[in-house]
């Protein structure tokens, strides 16, 4: 959602410069979706273990993360967002 707001609101500052819209988009989003990308990467391999024991230990660990600061120690520096949204109204 973030990224179709970044786009649209760019292509409209550029009046229709489709590529200084899309320079711009990159400029403004592209370090950040790296950054989630490389993050999603890091944890896709949880959703799906490989064998029995990579299963059960995530499901240990899933278990662990419902106390509140088991999980903040975990993954809170993967989930949190620290990005300025622009307004473009």
């Amino acid at each position: 959602m973030l990224g179709a707001y970044v786009l649209a609101g760019e292509i409209h500052r550029a009046g229709g410069d489709y590529a200084a819209a899309f320079r711009r988009y990159e400029e403004r989003l592209g370090a950040f979706l790296r950054k989630k990308q490389k993050s999603a990467l890091y944890f896709a391999g949880t959703f799906a273990p490989k064998s029995k024991f990579w299963l059960f230990l995530r499901n240990q660990v899933m278990n662990l993360m419902k106390i509140p600061w088991v999980t903040e120690l975990a993954v809170s520096r993967d989930l949190v967002d620290k990005i300025t949204v622009p307004d473009y109204l």
